[in-house]
């Protein structure tokens, strides 16, 4: 099917101004006429000449008119408000049905089947999705986003943001971000969560800079260790307790935990290392080594040959940040490495230089933070 193969849309309901009967729910006791239960009864059927009785034009129009007023309404757009005696007829509402709520603002959307409950009144198994003027995000970004879901601020775009949350839990999709260490609530039903992330990355080592012909670069700080949608199984329920390190200014990254109260430790992501700091000596190994991680960061350049100038090494890059640039051997001193970028990367070695011993060597680069994703 294509988006042209769109049918007609219909201005009026058939027979709105006709001759029509209102079509009941049980068999009607006048002969010949239908019902929803029973549609034409059989002596609609029967020949005229055998006692049949032929079927009424105004239960043909009371049928399509009621037919065709629930299409326009669908044409138009709509949907239904909650109604407890069509929940009661129907055994209640299916899991993942949609109504419009009473303010008209907004919407609620299922969460089980049979559900006999009023949204409108605080009935349990509903969610909230309030997209327009007058409502609140809360409930469509809490059940796209999870419980850390923030209100947005004033001036932002709402409607957009609604509007997604609203497509997310349409087709099922959970989720729930962490850059700083934080405690979760595992959702109603969940019973699997998947983890992407990575711990925060090493910093970069320091450049060494010296009177002796020696400028040695500081080693790239490593990368954190990274996981994709690494699945869990837990309780509906309980809660988790996150651990996510800051970027260090120097020195290495920490690791990244997540502990459930009920299923004990679920991940453990180790941080990237520092790097190693240049040497204040010549010849070859004067380079700092790159921090330990995923990957490792790059060495910093020797002092050989008496060549004054020292580079530091590259931080090492990961899936969710770019590893800092590294400092450069400068007259005066060595240029201090980048800071990394994104999430778990690690960051540039300092470089160094030899000035006659009025230099300094340059400082290595901050790692990036460590970062989390949870999705049910």
């Amino acid at each position: 099917m294509q988006l042209s193969n769109v049918p007609a849309k219909s201005a009026i309901i058939f027979a709105e101004s006709g001759a029509k009967n209102t079509i009941p729910q049980t068999a009607s006791p006048t002969p010949g006429l239908a019902s929803f239960t029973t549609g034409f009864p059989p002596v609609t059927m029967t020949p005229i000449v055998a006692g049949g009785i032929p079927p009424e034009g105004e239960d043909f129009n009371g049928i399509l008119n009621f037919l065709s007023a629930a299409i326009q309404w669908a044409q138009s757009g709509c949907v239904y408000q909650f109604d407890a005696t069509f929940a009661t007829s129907v055994g209640g509402y299916p899991k993942g049905a949609i109504l419009l709520n009473a303010a008209g603002n907004g919407f609620w959307v299922s969460t089980a089947d049979n559900n006999s409950n009023n949204p409108d009144t605080g009935g349990a198994n509903w969610v909230s999705l309030l997209t327009t003027a007058g409502g609140t995000m809360a409930g469509a970004l809490a059940l796209a986003a999870g419980s850390t879901a923030p209100t947005p601020a004033a001036g932002d775009n709402s409607t957009k943001l609604a509007t997604t949350a609203f497509i997310q839990a349409a087709i099922g999709v959970r989720k729930a971000t962490f850059t700083a260490s934080s405690s979760f609530t595992v959702p109603a039903g969940a019973t699997t969560l998947w983890f992407s992330g990575c711990p925060a990355g090493g910093a970069g080592g320091s450049g060494a800079s010296g009177s002796s012909q020696t400028g040695a670069g500081g080693g790239g700080g490593g990368a954190g260790q990274p996981v994709l949608r690494q699945a869990a199984t837990v309780s509906p329920g309980e809660t988790l307790t996150i651990t996510i390190p800051a970027g260090p200014s120097s020195g290495s990254g920490g690791n990244l935990t997540v502990v459930g109260s009920v299923s004990g430790a679920l991940l453990t992501l180790t941080g990237g290392t520092v790097g190693t700091a240049g040497a204040n000596t010549v010849g070859i190994s004067a380079g700092g080594s790159g921090g330990a991680g995923y990957p490792r960061g790059s060495w910093g350049s020797d002092s050989v040959g008496g060549y004054p100038s020292g580079n530091g090494g590259d931080g090492a890059s990961g899936p969710f940040g770019g590893g800092g640039g590294l400092g450069r051997g400068s007259s005066g001193g060595g240029v201090a490495g980048n800071a990394a970028y994104g999430y778990g990367a690690g960051g540039g070695g300092g470089g160094g230089y030899y000035t006659a011993g009025a230099g300094t060597g340059g400082a290595g680069g901050a790692g990036a933070p460590g970062y989390l994703l949870i999705e049910w």
